[in-house]
């Protein structure tokens, strides 16, 4: 998980969706498993095809968390 989040952070996004996909999978529970998710569901989104729910849901990340770089 940790390394995914790194990856994640420095906005390496093949290496962050394997150790991202690899933590989600995992059958243990941990504390971050909810953020990996969410990380995925961001990696996973195609910005030609984003419609107005995705945008707002983006927005809406920033706001909760203005350091992601994601958004």
């Amino acid at each position: 998980m940790h390394l995914g989040m790194a990856y994640y952070m420095m906005e390496e996004e093949k290496p962050a969706r394997m150790y991202l996909q690899r933590a989600v999978s995992s059958s243990t529970d941990f504390p971050d498993k909810d953020t990996a998710r969410r990380r995925l569901d961001i990696l996973d989104i195609d910005p030609s095809k984003a419609d107005s729910d995705m945008v707002q849901k983006l927005e809406d990340l920033t706001k909760q968390n203005p350091q992601d770089p994601c958004c």
